[in-house]
């Protein structure tokens, strides 16, 4: 019976988890996803994300890894692609196309255990425990708070920079990506908070963050601006949090310290 509370069938989706973050957060360039609509850098990207799923996992004798994901992570790009100019919020094409990815990793998984059943094996696992999944889901949520989370945020946050752009006549009056920088800064801070157990410091963090937007929240010509920067704090803080939170209690139930 397939339950994800084997032992071997739950590394398997982590692995595999893992590598799809590593794929699209951090081996895909600014070209490879501008330019899907081009079938080489579609096949490219694909192709690169089943090799990460193969090598990751390390079940060799497991073809089906490779050729899934190198299908389906195709395919799922594409249709992206094509709804792109369809769909009038980014995040929700956002959030459709990892949820079909996630999907796809169950569904394999499932079919894994199947038709697999003798070669469950993980290398990795076999000859470094199962402090390779920890330090490698470590370095996923790390990935997580800071690529990942610029991109929900950015999406999420999107509609209210539109309304500033309009009112300031479409200037900046920001350094470049300073505010990209700055939310990286505090996700990664609130996530080594968090694994740390020292949740006071996201207090402290948040407080020291009103005290330097103070002055451009406080004039009230800016509301828009103050209301665009309690939302994108909140967004942001919010989601580190959980994430944070989720991963630590993972890893230490791998490693069964919880």
């Amino acid at each position: 019976m397939f339950t994800l509370e084997q032992p071997h069938i739950h590394y398997i989706v982590t692995l595999l988890f893992t590598a799809h973050i590593l794929g699209d957060f951090v081996f895909q360039t600014k070209n490879d996803a501008a330019h899907k609509r081009d079938l080489a850098v579609l096949i490219k990207h694909s192709l690169m994300h089943a090799v990460l799923a193969y090598v990751i996992c390390g079940m060799w004798s497991v073809w089906l890894i490779p050729v899934v994901i190198f299908v389906t992570h195709g395919l799922i790009d594409w249709i992206k692609d094509e709804l792109t100019h369809t769909v009038k919020k980014p995040i929700s094409l956002f959030i459709y196309d990892q949820a079909a990815h996630i999907a796809v990793i169950l569904v394999l998984v499932y079919l894994i255990n199947i038709y697999f059943p003798q070669d469950l094996q993980i290398y990795w696992v076999e000859n470094l425990g199962t402090l390779f999944i920890a330090i490698l889901l470590f370095a996923a949520g790390i990935i997580l708070i800071l690529r990942a989370g610029g991109v929900i945020i950015g999406m999420a946050v999107q509609p209210y920079l539109h309304q500033m752009q309009i009112k300031n006549e479409g200037r900046d009056r920001g350094l470049e990506d300073g505010g990209k920088m700055i939310g990286y800064l505090e996700r990664l801070l609130i996530f080594l908070f968090i694994f740390m157990n020292m949740p006071i410091g996201i207090g402290f963090l948040i407080t020291a963050k009103s005290v330097f937007r103070f002055g451009e929240v406080s004039n009230p010509e800016n509301r828009k601006e103050a209301e665009y920067i309690i939302i994108g704090t909140l967004m942001s803080f919010v989601y580190a949090i959980v994430v944070g939170y989720a991963i630590r209690w993972y890893i230490l139930e791998l490693l069964g310290m919880s």
